[in-house]
């Protein structure tokens, strides 16, 4: 991912979090290898907080942000049918996945709408 974005953008993100699964001493090293100044891991089990990121700070904003995504996809999948894509194509599974994200933002904006 850190490769697509800097083929993207030209330069490396500053700060990157992922989830736990890709937590490792490898991944990590990889990653510090591409330029990227903060990673965080979320539920990194044998990394420490000062070998990823700068400081604990940084961190509780990056493991914020990142179960703030899965907290989004998690809405989407029980609200909007993200748990099995029935549709074929890639074009068509994009269609499904934007009208998905579509209808959420219309229905959270609707919400605070009515408050």
């Amino acid at each position: 991912m850190v490769e697509h974005q800097i083929e993207l953008y030209g330069r490396p993100p500053q700060k990157v979090c992922f989830d736990g699964g890709f937590s490792s001493n490898r991944n990590l090293e990889d990653i510090k290898n591409l330029d990227v100044e903060d990673v965080a891991f979320n539920k990194s089990p044998g990394i420490g907080i000062l070998d990823m990121i700068k400081s604990s700070w940084a961190y509780r904003k990056l493991s914020r942000f990142c179960i703030g995504i899965e907290s989004n996809i998690s809405f989407l999948k029980q609200s909007f049918g993200w748990s099995r894509c029935t549709w074929r194509s890639l074009t068509s599974f994009k269609s499904y996945t934007l009208t998905s994200v579509i209808a959420a933002n219309l229905l959270t904006l609707a919400r605070h709408a009515l408050q």
